[in-house]
């Protein structure tokens, strides 16, 4: 097994240069402290493509590599953390408020964007609730949308099956409704049901896109703990593209460490991240 030493330790000024490259692809800024984080996720693809520094990577990302290596490079070094269930308290919001309030005399379907829906965790649990809701209320039907920029995350996500003890957050009695037990000779494993996974509609959609492929007049989108890696100037930009997409009314729910403090955009709070487009 090779080690970090086999491979020229990336230089400051490198790292600068690739630090730019992420911020003109994706937005995000990375500081120098994240310099060795880097270089340990670049490691093994400069060695898949038999290259012998980061320098001769970065090279090929810029000249060669084309989208492909773009995307696969941003697979490497986008971060995705996530669990069912996560911010109890939004999943809560949407079911015991949004859902009654939207649901009286209405009958068309409720429609749902993860904005950054990585494994895929997060747009299951809103189908989750959101089915729950409609079976127990004769609620509206619904549409899920989720969307990450990595397209590692996002098959992952199709697939819909997750090891045991990921699902350890969702209750017993959806685990049971909405999952199917299986398991490998190695592990214990969960698969999402179909009913469910044909509720959700996965697709790559980078936040910094000039425009968005999701529909217009969404009722709801969830961008949670993903504009925490974007400057000010940035996060404004984005927040006003995901509000495009929104109907009046429309509900906006942000990260709990994330604010819209001190950004004039057309949102009143209803509840600890939770904002209404005005």
């Amino acid at each position: 097994m090779f080690g970090i030493t086999d491979i020229d330790a990336m230089s400051e000024k490198l790292f600068l240069s690739f630090s730019t490259y992420i911020n003109d692809q994706i937005g995000i800024h990375m500081p120098g402290t994240k310099r060795f984080m880097l270089q340990s996720r670049l490691q093994r693809r400069v060695r898949e493509l038999s290259l012998n520094s980061y320098e001769e990577y970065y090279e090929y990302l810029t000249t060669q590599g084309g989208e492909d290596e773009t995307r696969h490079f941003i697979n490497l070094v986008t971060t995705n953390k996530t669990d069912f269930f996560r911010e109890k308290r939004h999943f809560d919001f949407l079911e015991q408020v949004m859902l009654p309030a939207v649901s009286q005399g209405n009958r068309r379907p409720f429609r749902i964007w993860s904005a950054a829906c990585s494994s895929g965790e997060e747009p299951y649990t809103m189908a989750m609730v959101l089915d729950r809701y409609k079976t127990a209320n004769g609620g509206p039907d619904y549409q899920v949308y989720a969307s990450d920029i990595s397209t590692a995350v996002l098959s992952k996500a199709e697939k819909g099956i997750y090891r045991a003890e990921i699902v350890t957050p969702v209750p017993d009695d959806l685990k049971s409704k909405y999952f199917l037990a299986g398991s490998s000779e190695k592990e214990f494993y969960y698969r999402v049901k179909d009913v469910l996974r044909s509720k959700v509609q996965f697709s790559r959609q980078n936040l910094m896109d000039n425009r968005y492929s999701m529909p217009e007049g969404l009722d709801a989108i969830f961008c949670r703990n993903v504009l925490i890696y974007f400057e000010k100037a940035v996060k404004i930009e984005i927040i006003t593209k995901l509000i495009e997409h929104l109907r009046p009314g429309g509900v906006l729910f942000l990260g709990h460490t994330e604010t819209i403090f001190g950004m004039n955009l057309p949102l009143r709070s209803l509840a600890p991240a939770v904002y209404e487009k005005v």
